[in-house]
């Protein structure tokens, strides 16, 4: 129950702010325009001309589903989307406005609609920056794990956001590792991205760090494995993102995050032996041995005897001779 009601009081609180920007917006608009001066004929039908920009601005955002959004993951989807309902917001609203005696400059509706970009947009972002700053400060006494991400490319970005979001400070990306070198001394989401493979030992020392997870769901089982054997010299916890194949869904989340395995290891898939089947066979395999063992000295006693009786009848026929 306080669920729905915190999410009605939310909803309640952007159309407020969003009608306060609309306004701020055009009013702004107006004393650019006019070199910070409001014209005495702009007075008039002021208030006639903020109602409706304001009404059909608000009813095209209900709409576009502006307030549906979850802001704290807000990315480029979401800043588009308010690009686009700010955009239709004005040109409707425009379409209104010429309908009515009213006449303003076409510039001063310009100017508005960058502004209302610009603060509807930067509200947005700025509850992600302070909510994210908040939970820094909340956590900043709790014991954080300093964690190192391998690849800089879209799945360590993934990686990056979950672990900043998902996480409740438990953990904090330090630095990441890719082979590229064009991407070498830039940032990935605000972290640096500080060389290759090979320096994965210096750096897990010079960073301090207390595990690493390997975001690379696209590369070849040999490669996985021998990077794997390089983070393993390191002494720090060691986590992988399944190749993006293994994936139900194809989607990266910090749940698909994992241990690493044999398979990973090797560079192959583990081979599981059929121990009943093998069983069976090694019984069958005894007994066909211990009739060999039985034949075969049989067989010996059988050549033994016959070379004995052989000899006896030799020895016989050579005394018959001498006595000839």
């Amino acid at each position: 129950m306080n669920h729905i009601f915190l999410k009605h009081i939310r909803f309640v609180f952007l159309i407020v702010l969003d009608a306060i920007l609309i306004n701020l917006a055009f009013l702004l608009a107006i004393f650019i325009r006019f070199d910070w001066v409001f014209p005495e004929h702009y007075a008039n039908g002021f208030l006639i001309i903020a109602f409706l920009l304001t009404s059909l601005k608000l009813i095209i955002y209900l709409i576009s589903g502006l307030y549906q959004s979850l802001w704290r993951y807000a990315g480029d989807m979401d800043l588009l989307r308010i690009v686009l309902a700010v955009t239709f917001g004005s040109v409707i609203s425009q379409i209104f406005i010429l309908n009515t005696n009213i006449h303003y400059a076409r510039s001063v509706y310009i100017i508005s609609w960058m502004l209302t970009i610009f603060f509807i947009g930067g509200s947005r972002l700025s509850y992600r920056i302070l909510r994210r700053t908040f939970l820094e400060i909340k956590h900043s006494s709790k014991k954080v794990k300093k964690v190192m991400v391998i690849g800089a490319g879209s799945a360590g970005l993934i990686v990056i956001r979950e672990l900043r979001s998902n996480t409740n400070g438990e953990y904090k990306t330090v630095v990441v590792i890719d082979d590229d070198c064009w991407k070498w001394k830039t940032k990935l989401n605000g972290i640096p991205v500080l060389g290759g493979i090979d320096k994965i030992p210096q750096i897990c020392v010079m960073k301090k760090v207390d595990e690493i997870i390997i975001a690379m769901p696209s590369v070849s089982r040999d490669q996985i494995s021998e990077i794997i054997k390089i983070c393993q010299s390191t002494g720090c916890k060691l986590k992988i993102l399944p190749r993006i194949y293994d994936l139900i869904d194809g989607k990266i989340t910090i749940k698909n995050v994992r241990d690493v395995s044999i398979e990973d290891l090797l560079g192959r898939k583990e081979v599981n032996l059929n121990t009943e089947e093998i069983s069976g066979y090694l019984k069958k395999s005894t007994i066909s041995y211990d009739w060999i063992i039985f034949l075969s000295s049989n067989g010996v006693k059988y050549f033994s005897n016959s070379l004995r009786k052989s000899s006896i009848r030799i020895s016989q026929f050579h005394r018959l001779a001498l006595l000839r």
